[in-house]
């Protein structure tokens, strides 16, 4: 009887402990390279270096904080003029860039949660200056799983980006500044927000795509809805239904076309469905908000 009762107490030590070590959650993470590398032009936006999908185990979320990054290659780092991280299409982290004496950069991230059992796309980018080395190579690689910092252990197949080289003459740049509107903005239906003076240098002629506008006041999602932009009266973007947060994503349907050295002001319009308690203040967040391309085969 002594036996089979020392037995049973050496099952109870060990049980609670087995119990533990199935709760608790771990992160898979599986990256992989963006677009597997290539010749791009100096000024590039928004190149996808790349993707990480991280997988939570079943047993609880796992928050993310954030993630160290390390630059290889013969390129000069400040060829790189911004990292950042978007997840759904959603920036969620700040721009951040290399020192010169530095090839780590870690992203930190808002909020960034895993569901237990789901599966989160992330998306590294990266914008290139205008003034980028000719046939500089610039790889970005995640070296180990101490690299993503989390609520739960995290397993990572290591890996790097493609080789990216920048070859070509530069893309030109579009500058986007966001006015005050003429008069106050109160309630009611196509009511001015906003103006937009978009410029054009030099170097080509651009079709503007979109821009994402950020509102650092405290109106958002339905405070304003029918949104669009408008030049000299006529619609240019497509009509958003309401806010998406606190950003304003407008897209270009067509895209516009844009002369190079021009300047154009469009006026930015919504419904407007909130009082003087909910305010505006529309920026501009990241020169990558503003999605161009040049016009090839145009003099």
């Amino acid at each position: 009887m002594q036996k089979i009762l020392s037995i049973f107490c050496v099952f109870a030590l060990f049980l609670p402990h087995a119990f533990a070590a199935d709760s608790s959650s771990v992160l898979t993470v599986q990256i992989q390279s963006g677009a597997g590398g290539g010749s791009i032009p100096p000024g590039a936006q928004r190149v996808a270096m790349l993707t990480l999908s991280l997988s939570a185990s079943c047993n609880e979320d796992v928050h993310v904080n954030g993630l160290t990054l390390t630059h290889e290659g013969m390129g000069a780092l400040t060829d790189l003029t911004g990292v950042y991280a978007e997840s759904g299409g959603r920036r969620v982290s700040r721009v951040r860039s290399f020192s010169s004496r530095d090839s780590t950069l870690r992203l930190e991230f808002r909020s960034l949660n895993v569901p237990a059992c789901k599966r989160v796309e992330l998306v590294v980018r990266a914008n290139f200056s205008t003034d980028a080395a000719a046939a500089g190579e610039h790889v970005l690689a995640v070296l180990s799983s101490r690299d993503i910092d989390a609520s739960a252990p995290v397993i990572v197949q290591t890996s790097s980006s493609g080789v990216y080289r920048t070859v070509g003459p530069t893309r030109g740049t579009v500058t986007v500044t966001v006015l005050p509107p003429l008069n106050r903005v109160s309630y009611g239906d196509h009511r001015m927000i906003g103006r937009l003076r978009v410029s054009v240098d030099g170097v080509a002629d651009q079709e503007l795509l979109g821009i994402v506008l950020t509102n650092q006041g405290s109106a958002s999602d339905t405070n304003l809805q029918q949104i669009a932009a408008s030049l000299r009266g006529a619609p240019v973007t497509r009509v958003l239904s309401s806010m998406d947060g606190d950003r304003i994503p407008l897209v270009f349907d067509p895209p516009l076309v844009l002369t190079r050295g021009g300047t154009w002001l469009l006026d930015l319009r919504a419904n407007v469905r909130s009082g003087i308690r909910k305010t505006l203040s529309l920026i501009v967040e990241e020169g990558s908000d503003v999605t161009a391309q040049p016009i090839t085969g145009r003099r």
